[in-house]
């Protein structure tokens, strides 16, 4: 009987790499705490939840994903500005403090953006002079 030919080696499969984090953001508008023009935020790393975080060097505002500010279904999917660095391997209340106090945030409430930044022109919920308001804001690349 006819032998069977050689078997052909599969050529091995280099392990899968992760993704490449996103670039740096720059922020325009706002208002107290959280007023920016033309600010750099620098990416520095992803969250539990695999989102980039950012952070702004001269205030040292932090920018990130947060799925559940309070830890409940109080805030929900935010992106949060706060002087507080983000507790990355929190998968809600990222801020620590269970209250949510933070300097600003886009409330993503059709989770339109999820983990990625959201990218363009919002409405940004901030205090300002004493008051929390809706005041806009644009995020580019």
């Amino acid at each position: 009987p006819p032998s069977s030919p050689p078997a052909i080696p599969l050529p091995s499969i280099p392990p899968a790499a992760s993704a490449p984090l996103p670039l740096d953001i720059v922020v325009s508008g706002g208002c107290g705490p959280a007023n920016f023009e033309n600010s750099r935020f620098e990416v520095q790393g992803q969250t539990a939840t695999g989102a980039a975080y950012y952070k702004q060097e001269q205030v040292a505002m932090y920018f990130y994903h947060d799925p559940g500010c309070t830890g409940d279904e109080t805030f929900v999917d935010l992106w949060v500005f706060d002087h507080v660095q983000p507790d990355l391997e929190a998968l809600v209340e990222l801020d620590g403090d269970g209250r949510c106090r933070i300097d600003g945030a886009i409330v993503d409430s059709n989770a339109e953006f999820g983990t990625s930044p959201p990218i363009g022109s919002h409405s940004l919920r901030a205090k300002c002079d004493g008051e929390w308001i809706y005041t806009p804001i644009t995020l580019t690349w």
